[in-house]
């Protein structure tokens, strides 16, 4: 495990786990992680289908609860907390963005946007001009009106992404962000990452893609539930 000795980890496991049981059955998805990941890091976890990724990004994401161990984010030991405070970690501190988008199709952009500032119960001309601003740093001011139908798979990720950082969240979390995108899209969803990053996101990404991986600062590789590798690139290479 990677040691932040300066204790500025947003993310740190210890001695984590998860067990899913149905009946007679245990299926152990995560076993003992230790991981810490530092403010402003990139991070690609990759690995096999069924290594524990997913069951990985929903702990991180607050959308799970460890069966043992403990989960801190931003110090704070998240591991227990009942189902309100968890909703309101995400709200405030997460931006999820996902391989189908996740948008609500009848709804103007504008309006798919504003959605986690609404549960935030901020007013209307607040939420609109931060919405028009998150919109503004994807380059898609000008489809403010458009409904997700009319927009093309790359528009779409785009939106999902002003979405997720339109409250401002200290960390990013993608499930296969260019996973249903052509190459050309997915390699322009992958430099917005990149802007992102530079401007001192904490970004932990899940990808299968090799080449995407080796865009990051780190690979964290999952396999039967367990962390096999642990790999920092250079970091001259990811900045170029």
């Amino acid at each position: 495990m990677h040691n932040l000795l300066n204790g500025n980890a947003i993310i740190s496991l210890r001695d984590t786990t998860k067990v899913y049981s149905s009946g007679a059955t245990s299926v152990h998805a995560l076993q003992r992680i230790n991981l810490e990941v530092g403010r402003g890091e990139w991070v690609a976890v990759t690995g096999p289908s069924g290594g524990g990724k997913s069951t990985l990004l929903q702990i991180l994401g607050c959308l799970d609860r460890p069966t043992s161990g403990t989960y801190r984010l931003n110090q704070r030991d998240v591991s227990r907390l009942s189902n309100d405070d968890l909703a309101l970690m995400r709200l405030k501190h997460i931006g999820f963005v996902f391989q189908s988008f996740h948008l609500l199709p009848r709804l103007p952009v504008i309006d798919n946007v504003e959605l986690p500032l609404i549960y935030a119960n901020m007013g209307k001309a607040k939420r609109r001009e931060l919405a028009i601003q998150a919109l503004t740093r994807v380059r898609l001011e000008n489809r403010l009106d458009h409904n997700p139908l009319q927009l093309s798979g790359g528009e779409r990720q785009r939106v999902a992404i002003a979405r997720a950082l339109v409250n401002d969240p200290e960390l990013l979390l993608a499930d296969e962000p260019t996973g249903n995108l052509d190459s050309n899209t997915g390699a322009e969803i992958l430099s917005l990452f990149q802007e992102l990053h530079r401007a001192g996101k904490t970004i932990l990404l899940v990808t299968h893609d090799a080449s995407i991986a080796a865009s990051t600062q780190r690979i964290i590789r999952l396999k039967d539930g367990g962390i096999v590798e642990d790999t920092f690139l250079e970091r001259e290479k990811v900045l170029a």
